[in-house]
């Protein structure tokens, strides 16, 4: 394919390496992975080296990389293998491509004294020479307001929630928001989809911090409850949300998350009210985490996709969502 920017190289960072996508999406655009190699010293220093018969000079260049632990290595790594392609190799462009944006949820301080941690690190792809970034279903829309370089996001919501309809069909399913404030995001594949809303009530009834989930607003009584997230750690709001709409009489409760890290949740979840999970592998999914509620769809697909829509841009500056 013509482009611009020279040839297209995908270069895999470890953790895309060893989880498959790297190597997945490279198959999928027929192009090889560059040859490289990350050596760790002793005091901890990394080495990430292209191989010295890689010619990257005047190409497209897209470095893939995941979270895995620990992440700080991983996102040295990126960092290292962004400055060596762009001004060590002289790659033409030089594209980030993140399936889960690290620290999406850090964004904002929130008047606390930290950092912004979200936009700190664009600064710091920008700084290393990054041209450009992909990912999926950052946490908010700041993201990509705070980003020094153009950055891309595919969203994996509609598609999850198109397989899941496919599925099981339209008739007799509700779109149900876990909270007041997720009743905007959810309302947004309600509305695509045309189905109806509920919204679980949400509020503090004692002197305690964390908030209660109290009622419903909308109708959830003989019908299949659809949970809609970009995110789930440890899957607690989800099992509670279950919990709450069968009681008022729902058939069913599924739920579709864009980032399932089910980091302590999945023993839970298997033995909760939520009938069954759907979340993609942008994070890397253990096996052994893979249960009979737990569908894990991959989304390498959509970023080949992408890649191969931004190769043939002709500016950076170009959306391709």
């Amino acid at each position: 394919m013509y482009s611009v920017y020279g040839p297209l190289k995908i270069l895999s960072c470890e953790a895309a390496l060893h989880s498959g996508f790297g190597p997945t999406v490279a198959g999928l655009l027929a192009a090889p992975l560059v040859k490289r190699r990350v050596k760790i010293f002793s005091n901890e220093n990394l080495m990430p080296e292209i191989d010295p018969s890689e010619d990257l000079e005047g190409c497209d260049v897209y470095i893939l990389q995941q979270q895995v632990s620990p992440l700080s290595q991983q996102m040295i790594e990126l960092l290292l293998f962004i400055d060596a392609a762009k001004t060590t190799c002289k790659a033409a462009r030089v594209t980030v491509v993140l399936p889960y944006y690290f620290y999406a949820r850090t964004d904002r301080t929130d008047g606390r004294k930290i950092s912004a941690a979200a936009a700190l690190w664009s600064k710091l792809y920008q700084r290393a020479g990054a041209d450009r970034i992909l990912t999926m279903d950052p946490h908010t829309n700041t993201i990509e307001a705070q980003s020094r370089i153009p950055l891309d996001a595919l969203h994996a919501t509609v598609y999850l929630l198109a397989k899941v309809l496919g599925e099981i069909g339209k008739e007799g399913k509700v779109v149900v928001a876990t909270d007041q404030g997720s009743a905007k995001y959810s309302g947004v594949y309600a509305d695509y989809f045309n189905l109806p809303l509920a919204v679980i009530d949400k509020r503090r009834t004692d002197d305690s911090e964390k908030p209660k989930m109290v009622g419903i607003l909308g109708e959830v009584n003989g019908l299949t409850a659809i949970f809609c997230d970009d995110e789930t750690l440890s899957g607690n709001t989800l099992i509670d949300a279950a919990e709450m709409v069968k009681s008022r009489g729902a058939k069913t409760a599924i739920a579709v998350v864009s980032h399932g890290f089910l980091s302590l949740g999945v023993n839970k979840i298997e033995d909760s009210k939520l009938d069954r999970l759907v979340i993609t592998d942008t994070v890397p999914i253990i096996e052994e985490k893979i249960t009979k509620k737990i569908q894990v769809v991959t989304i390498a697909q959509m970023f080949a996709d992408a890649i191969r829509k931004m190769h043939g841009s002709r500016t950076s500056t170009e959306s391709i969502t």
